[in-house]
């Protein structure tokens, strides 16, 4: 493998170090991949990337494979040329450090865009019919009924990691429904619930957030608003923060979340290594 550019100046070593010194500096550097030691003059060359030192002369040891770490996949792509697409190990700036599992999508082209992926169901059903006052006979609103699921989510890493709610790259429709239906939103036209009281035939509306599995959750602190005419909700969290149903209707009714989506890290959901790509075991 040809060599390239180091990402660091080479460090002169005192007389009372050596290579374990050099090793040492190397893992705490995000992007040091190799490192290459003289023990005649002292010094550490650092790599991004493995390297054969062949082309160097002089007692020399050089150490590869170190562990390197990525924050995007777009950075993923730049420094381990991986062009695959598929969940990998990455470190989001956002979580100091704490690798986290992310689905890197259009490996192949010059825009890659990081997924998570959902391991439960996640999704929505919104009824194509109405009962306003609860009576014996339901009319069609034209609106169309369905399933609306998401496989996985587009999220970004720049200062949180924010859920793009619109992103229907991985979004399945099962139904006949008339329009698109965005992640974390329930809606209906299904019945009135008349000065905040609800009906007793609906809402019907209603979404599933489950993130157990990716070691992540919804930000607690995180609210629904209700939009449409006499609309009713209800939020329902579980305990551990993994599960969030939402249940929403109106005559028409709509919750969506207030402000972003935002996906924190949950320290009681420890993923196993074999459930991501480690990127260092394959570049």
């Amino acid at each position: 493998m040809e060599d390239k550019p180091t990402i660091a100046s080479s460090m002169a070593l005192s007389s009372d170090v050596g290579v374990l010194d050099c090793t040492l500096q190397c893992l705490r550097k995000d992007l040091c991949a190799g490192v290459l030691y003289s023990s005649t003059s002292r010094m550490c060359r650092y790599f991004d990337h493995d390297v054969t030192p062949t082309t160097y002369l002089g007692n020399s040891a050089y150490f590869g494979k170190l562990r390197l770490k990525a924050k995007s996949c777009a950075e993923l792509q730049d420094k381990f040329k991986i062009t695959t697409d598929a969940d990998y190990w990455l470190y989001p700036a956002m979580f100091d450090g704490r690798p986290v599992k992310v689905y890197c999508n259009n490996m192949g082209s010059a825009f890659p865009h990081e997924y998570i992926t959902l391991p439960n169901y996640n999704g929505g059903f919104t009824p194509g019919v109405s009962n306003p006052f609860c009576g014996p006979t339901e009319f069609p609103t034209g609106f169309g009924e369905g399933v609306y699921q998401f496989l996985k989510i587009r999220v970004t890493l720049t200062g949180t990691m924010r859920v793009v709610k619109d992103d229907l790259a991985f979004a399945c429709m099962v139904g006949d429904l008339t329009e698109s239906y965005y992640y974390g939103d329930a809606s209906d036209a299904y019945a009135k619930h008349e000065g905040g009281v609800r009906a007793p035939c609906g809402p019907k509306g209603n979404f599933t957030i489950d993130t157990a599995g990716t070691g992540l959750i919804i930000d607690p602190d995180t609210t629904w608003n209700m939009f449409g005419i006499d609309v009713w909700k209800q939020v329902n969290k579980s305990t551990d923060g993994t599960k969030v149903d939402i249940l929403c209707g109106g005559y028409a009714g709509f919750c969506s979340p207030n402000g972003h989506l935002t996906l924190v890290l949950n320290p009681s959901d420890v993923l196993d290594w074999s459930a991501a790509v480690d990127p260092n075991d394959v570049w």
